[in-house]
This record gives C-alpha cells, sequence and structure tokens, in this order.
C-alpha cells in the first residue's frame, strides 16, 4: 500500500496536503492560490459590457406607444424588440457553451462585444420610419451576442475571485445588467420629450442610438486593451476539483446537473420568478399608462427606480450570502417579499396616487434582483463541481423560456381581461415560486469541498 498526495488547497499562498491509502506509485503535486487586485479590472470591465447591453433590453418596449406610433406597427410587434432575448438565449446557449469550453473566457468576451457593438452601430441607421426591420436586425444582434456573457458571468467570478467573495463577485457581475436596465428605462424618455411630433421622436431616437453605438465602441476598445483570460494561480480551492472536471463534454454536465433534484427545485423556483417579473417589466409601460394616461415619463421613471433599488438589493443580499452562506433562507425570504410587493403594486394602481405605484416598484425592484444573483450562486453550489457557466446557463436558458411564455399570456391576458385581472395570474407565479424555495434542501457542495480536510470528502466529488 502506498500513499498518494493530493493537494488541498487554503486561503493566501500557502499550500497544504491530505493522504489517501491507495494501490499504485508516490505522487506529490502543490499548488498555490492567490488573489490579484487586476481582478476588480476585470470586474468593471465585464460591467461596462453588461451595462451596455442592459440598456438596449428595455429601451423599445418602455416607449411602446411612441415605437408605435413613429414606425406604424403594432404594440405586440414592439414587444417582441425585447423577447427577441429570450428567444435568442434559448436557441443559442448550447452553442455557447461549446464556443466558450473550446476558446476560453477572452475569446468570447471579445466575440461578444464585436456582436453587440456591430446590433448597436445598425440601428443607428433604423431611424426612419419605414425602417423599423433594422431596429429586430440590431436587436437580434445585441441580443444574440450578449446572451454569450451569461455563460461568461459565472465562470469568470469564480475565476478570478475568492471563496470569501464569491455572492459579492456574482452579484457584481450582474450589477452591471441591472445598471444598464435602470438607463434603459430612463434613457428613451430623456431622449423624447414630444411623442406627438414625428420630428422630435426621430431626433431623439437618434441620439439613443448614437449615445448607445459610442458607448459600445469604447466597451470594444476596452476589452480588447485589458480584458485577460485567468490569473496566473488559482483563485480558491474549490478551482483545483473543477479543474478536473472542466474538459469533460457538455451534454454530459448537463445531463449530471438535471439529475439533481436540489437544483431542479431551485431551476423552478428562479425560472418562475425572474421569468414572471421579465414580463412584468416588458408590459409596464401599458399597465401604468392603463391607469395613469399621459404619464409616458413617469413609466420611465418607475422602471428607473424599481431598477436602482435592485442594485442595492442585489449588493446587500449578495454581501450577506458570502457572510451567512444561508442560500435556502435568503431564496424564500426574497421570493416571499417579492410576491407581498407585486400584491402591494397591484392595489396601488386602483388608488390613482402615482407615489405609491413608485414605492411598490422600489420594493419588487430590492428583492427581485436581488435574487438575480441568490439563485445562480445556490445552483452553482448544488452542481459543484460542474463549471459555472453550465449551471448558470441552464437556470438562464429556463427563465428565458418561462419569460417567452408568460410575455406572451400576459399581454394577451391584459388586452382581453384587463391587468388587474393579469396581475393576479402574476402574483399566483410568484407564489409558486415562494412555495418551491421553501421546499430547496441545503446542499452546499462547493462550500463543503472548500472547507474539506478529509480525504474521503474530498473523493465523494471525484
Amino acid at each position: 500500500m502506498s500513499t498518494i498526495e493530493i493537494p488541498l488547497l487554503v486561503p493566501s499562498s500557502s499550500m497544504t496536503t491530505v493522504s489517501s491509502t491507495n494501490t499504485g506509485s508516490t505522487a506529490t503535486t502543490s499548488t498555490e492560490h492567490k488573489l490579484y487586485p487586476q481582478r476588480w479590472i476585470i470586474m468593471v470591465l465585464f460591467m461596462l459590457y453588461t451595462i451596455n447591453g442592459g440598456m438596449q433590453w428595455i429601451q423599445f418596449s418602455i416607449i411602446n406607444d411612441i415605437v408605435v406610433k413613429y414606425y406604424s406597427v403594432s404594440p405586440t410587434t414592439v414587444e417582441w424588440t425585447s423577447n427577441i432575448f429570450p428567444l435568442s438565449y434559448i436557441l443559442c446557449i448550447v452553442p455557447s457553451l461549446h464556443v466558450l469550453e473550446r476558446i476560453g473566457i477572452r475569446n468570447m468576451m471579445l466575440i461578444a462585444t464585436t456582436g453587440t457593438f456591430t446590433g448597436a452601430w445598425i440601428k443607428v441607421f433604423s431611424v426612419a420610419p419605414n425602417r423599423f426591420y433594422l431596429v429586430l436586425l440590431g436587436q437580434a444582434f445585441q441580443a444574440i451576442f450578449e446572451n454569450c456573457t451569461f455563460a461568461i458571468a459565472a465562470r469568470f467570478t469564480a475565476v478570478w475571485f475568492g471563496a470569501k467573495e464569491i455572492s459579492i463577485a456574482g452579484a457584481l457581475a450582474l450589477f452591471g445588467d441591472q445598471v444598464g436596465g435602470a438607463i434603459g428605462f430612463k434613457l428613451p424618455s430623456l431622449m423624447i420629450h414630444d411623442n406627438s411630433n414625428t420630428a422630435v421622436i426621430e431626433d431623439g431616437l437618434r441620439r439613443m442610438h448614437c449615445s448607445i453605438a459610442a458607448l459600445s465602441t469604447l466597451v470594444l476598445l476596452l476589452i480588447i486593451t485589458f480584458f485577460k483570460e485567468k490569473p496566473p494561480l488559482p483563485s480558491s480551492v474549490a478551482q483545483t476539483l473543477q479543474n478536473k472536471v472542466k474538459t469533460e463534454p457538455v451534454l454530459k454536465k448537463l445531463k449530471y446537473i438535471l439529475e439533481q433534484p436540489s437544483f431542479i427545485l431551485i431551476l423552478l423556483s428562479y425560472g418562475l420568478c425572474i421569468g414572471a417579473f421579465n414580463a412584468f417589466a416588458v408590459l409596464l409601460n401599458q399597465t401604468v399608462l392603463n391607469h395613469f394616461p399621459g404619464h409616458d415619463e413617469a413609466v420611465g421613471n418607475i422602471g428607473f427606480v424599481l431598477m436602482l433599488a435592485g442594485m442595492a438589493g442585489s449588493l446587500i443580499l449578495g454581501y450577506s450570502l458570502d457572510k451567512t452562506h444561508l442560500f435556502k433562507e435568503n431564496a424564500a425570504f426574497v421570493t416571499i417579499c417579492t410576491t407581498i410587493s407585486v400584491i402591494l403594486f397591484t392595489c396601488s394602481l386602483t388608488i390613482h396616487d402615482i407615489r405609491f405605484v413608485y414605492g411598490s416598484a422600489m420594493l419588487i425592484g430590492f428583492f427581485i434582483q436581488g435574487f438575480y444573483s441568490t439563485g445562480v450562486q445556490m445552483a452553482i453550489e448544488v452542481t459543484y463541481p460542474i463549471t459555472e457557466d453550465v449551471s448558470s446557463a441552464i437556470m438562464m436558458a429556463f427563465v428565458h423560456m418561462v419569460t417567452l411564455i408568460l410575455t406572451s399570456g400576459y399581454g394577451y391576458a391584459v388586452k382581453q381581461y384587463g391587468d388587474m385581472k393579469s396581475n393576479i395570474g402574476l402574483i399566483c407565479i410568484f407564489s409558486l415560486s415562494a412555495t418551491f424555495a421553501l421546499f430547496i434542501p441545503p446542499n452546499l457542495k462547493r462550500q463543503k469541498f472548500e472547507h474539506s480536510v478529509e480525504v474521503e470528502e474530498i473523493q465523494e466529488f471525484l
């Protein structure tokens, strides 16, 4: 019997090894891990990219009535400028994962940034009443290539950040998308002040598209110059084991993940909650204007404060997760509070005081945006050691599928039955999400491995 030394990395630049008795020759390997200050530069670059992408998702839907008037298209057609994002994700996520495995994080970011840069410039030339097809083409480019980064986000945070900061890093990676979403709610109404004048609408659209194209160009240049693949040394203990499974085929990883009962419950809770929120956001313009006619600018402001509150919620809940690791409790709390907030929002529409709409929208944003990071990090925990990009990609694919279904269904229901009855349907979906969250078993594999000191505990993952 001989001893095989299995490296167990610990914080700082030190090393620890644990032994396992087995038949074979003796082999000792050791690897240091270290955190580099450069990780914050990489994070800022990623956030700039997601800000640029996030602001384009909702930019047409939030001024639905103005776009309908200028391009002479139906409200449903305008909704597809947002719906094209979840549709493209569903179609492109598996190919994106294959490409990411083969070309790495940096090259994937270069492809994504180039694609969104192209989409932004296409929309610059879409400003004419007969060029709505260019709006859709530009949004398609944006949607297809932005979706690449959903596969990147969880991977690059795990590669660059340590175990004690992984949740807040995940929240920051999504923070840019939330900032972009807030700008996307506000920018169109800032650019277009008079929706009764076609010339004013045209000038506003042109300025909006040129601003976004300029930002896209800057982001592309920064990514080319400064974005790096990975640090010289691993960032955490957990990265050691993941390096062993990283080369496994994507379909094999998908099969393993979908066999985890904990993951299925997280998937259902997360998908229903975020999908219902996305449908709510896409149709915010129509819902609010039904009760407050002529308040076009207020719709953008409501969306803006909703996203601002979401940024605070995301960071606070991300920090809390790093300190407590109470993933299940956090998820249950957030989904229950989101359900209550949507009930308050629905009631506020009947009060005919728009201040109550602002207040309830802020509550929705605070809680649900915090779940964006919590849900993804919880899924990563229960599916470890499968790499983060695969589990988060499945989560987002399900979210986008639910988003498509609920946006279409909610839009139809609003037209047929009114927004009050339709909101009751959304409340039921949020309640179902909270119910699934309550039954998620705590099974934090990544945390367990990070703090393992026994060989048996490590070997169960291999």
